[in-house]
């Protein structure tokens, strides 16, 4: 899955899904193990979770146009997005669509 060359039928498929196959293959299992470790650390309130859809991040463009599905659907806020892009919230925007 590094480094290779891919050959046969593997050889038409998409960067995104090689990671997700390493995600689910491989990856996974350790954040699962590293999340329970962790919030078994944290207060029984809290939970300690990783956010693996970095690692199968989409090119810039679909991963814009989901972005603006998700507001226009409403189950995401301008600002939640803007956290999800590592951006700052905007102060006039208070989460609503503009």
């Amino acid at each position: 899955m590094i480094a290779g060359t891919t050959a046969g039928p593997l050889a038409y498929t998409s960067p995104e899904m090689r990671s997700l196959d390493l995600l689910t293959y491989t990856v996974r299992g350790w954040l699962v193990r590293l999340e329970n470790a962790i919030s078994a650390l944290l207060p029984s309130t809290q939970y300690a979770r990783f956010n693996a859809a970095g690692m199968v991040r989409v090119d810039l463009k679909s991963r814009y146009e989901a972005h603006e599905i998700a507001i226009r659907a409403g189950f995401l806020t301008i600002n939640e997005v803007r956290e999800l892009e590592d951006r700052g919230p905007l102060p006039d925007a208070g989460g609503a669509v503009a």
